[in-house]
């Protein structure tokens, strides 16, 4: 009775969910090491992994009446929205894979949250949705800590050249490029999740399917962007470092990364089950800063990136501008809890 109790107490599932999506964040960024010059394999292999896993989800959903035939009718009659999501998709994934692998770890999930500003500039033109002055300081807030964290990780020393530190400022201008991608699709998903009243599963399976054309259809501009290798080359090379080849830790660190995703995924349905909006927006707002220092430590295969306490302080800035740009809801969890020591 008490394991049973434990395991619907939310307070367990916080350490659970923050430890799987910082191994989930580690994993993804060690599984490029290997895969550097070849990151289109793992966009396309995930995709494929995705698509399956959210195709066996819709049947056992449809199957418990989750799921019924008008959301999938909604889905077939609104084919160009979810091709739209998909291409979108896509692009979000073969630039932030690319970039990524070039990024330092600790840099990713900072670089992420300036993604921010993207989705107030497309949820303010497609959805029509007004923002206060606080959440738009909270934007700005954001963006100041991320330029800080991104200075500190500039390249340093006698042999460092000015191209290595212009290669960091591209890198990460076109990650955060790409979570303008990110932003769009997102805003579209919530459209269609509002118009239709579907089921999320419907939105993740078609949109995944619409992405895994996409990621085929894009190779000629992955090429161009990633190699100067022939098409036949590339594929050969690609194929031959993801079965493990030229490095002995693949395909491993890559199923690693899905099984951590997969688990991440379910862990956080759980805790928007049990622990309810406020524990995930808390979770989600401490799990940059401690994922970022986390990778200031010496990772196998990646390293350690540098640590600096402007480092931690442009981290300090991020957590306040995504408290700010979120106010209403940490004013209500304080109003929450000022009730509760009330009663």
């Amino acid at each position: 009775q008490e394991s049973r109790l434990s395991s619907r107490d939310p307070s367990v599932l916080f350490p659970i969910f923050l430890c799987t999506a910082v191994v989930n964040r580690i994993l993804y960024r060690v599984q490029l090491v290997p895969m550097k010059e070849y990151t289109y394999f793992i966009s396309q292999f995930a995709t494929l992994s995705y698509v399956l896993a959210y195709s066996i989800l819709l049947v056992q959903r449809k199957s418990i009446g989750k799921v019924n035939d008008s959301m999938i009718q909604y889905a077939r009659n609104n084919w160009n929205i979810f091709a739209i999501i998909g291409a979108l998709e896509a692009l979000t994934f073969l630039l932030a894979l690319y970039s990524a692998a070039r990024l330092p770890g600790s840099l990713i999930s900072v670089i992420g949250q300036g993604g921010i500003l993207w989705s107030v500039l497309f949820a303010r033109l497609l959805l029509k949705k007004s923002f206060d002055k606080l959440q738009l300081l909270g934007v700005f807030v954001v963006l100041i800590g991320v330029l800080t964290c991104t200075v500190t990780q500039l390249p340093a020393g006698a042999l460092v050249t000015q191209q290595h530190r212009i290669e960091l400022w591209a890198y990460s201008g076109l990650y955060l490029l790409s979570s303008a991608f990110s932003a769009i699709s997102f805003t579209l998903k919530e459209k269609c999740l509002k118009e239709g009243e579907l089921d999320i599963i419907i939105v993740s399976c078609f949109g995944s399917l619409a992405q895994c054309i996409f990621t085929f259809l894009l190779l000629p501009l992955t090429l161009a962007i990633a190699t100067s290798l022939p098409p036949q080359v590339y594929f050969q090379k690609g194929l031959a470092a993801f079965s493990g080849a030229t490095h002995s830790c693949m395909p491993w660190l890559f199923f690693a990364y899905m099984i951590a995703n997969l688990s991440l995924n379910l862990s956080g349905i759980a805790l928007t089950k049990r622990g309810g909006a406020v524990g995930t927006f808390v979770i989600g707002t401490v799990l940059v800063p401690i994922t970022s220092l986390v990778f200031c430590l010496n990772i196998p295969l990646l390293g350690a990136s540098r640590f600096s306490w402007i480092f931690v302080g442009g981290l300090v800035f991020t957590t306040a501008g995504a408290l700010l740009y979120n106010h209403q809801k940490v004013s209500g969890i304080l109003r929450k809890g000022s009730g509760i020591q009330q009663e």
